[in-house]
């Protein structure tokens, strides 16, 4: 958009200055440090363990991740555990296709009740702090 000159330089930038945005790319290069490491998944095999079920691995799979996506953001929870969940799903001969939509949904469920949970959250907030009569 500045290199078509539909937008100022300065239009481009003023993004940045909200604290929304940066906390948003700060949550994308913690999960990109978290995938990196190998200890998350040996504490995730041995949350989600060996479920005697589809329905076990679903529950097993589901209730973690819910609880996850409260304390950071939906997106970071899914693009960090996608990699886990297909090794999983493919130790315990579940297809990973049954295991992915609900590691999707158990993430926006979970990043529906915090700020912190969805980017959506954060961004929409940050729209509302000029016009909250209660501050």
């Amino acid at each position: 958009m500045v290199y078509l000159k539909v937008i100022s330089v300065e239009h481009a930038l003023e993004g940045f200055a909200n604290s929304e945005v940066t906390t948003i790319a700060a949550l994308y290069s913690f999960s990109e440090s978290v995938k990196r490491s190998t200890l998350l998944y040996y504490v995730v095999k041995h949350v989600l363990g060996q479920p005697s079920s589809h329905l076990a691995a679903q529950t097993r799979l589901v209730l973690p991740v819910g609880a996850l996506s409260i304390l950071l953001s939906n997106t970071t929870i899914v693009g960090i555990l996608v990699p886990v969940v297909n090794s999983w799903s493919s130790s315990i001969g579940i297809p990973k296709a049954q295991l992915h939509m609900n590691l999707g949904y158990a993430a926006i469920l979970g990043g529906c009740f915090t700020l912190t949970g969805s980017s959506n959250n954060l961004l929409v907030a940050s729209l509302l702090h000029p016009i909250r009569p209660w501050k």
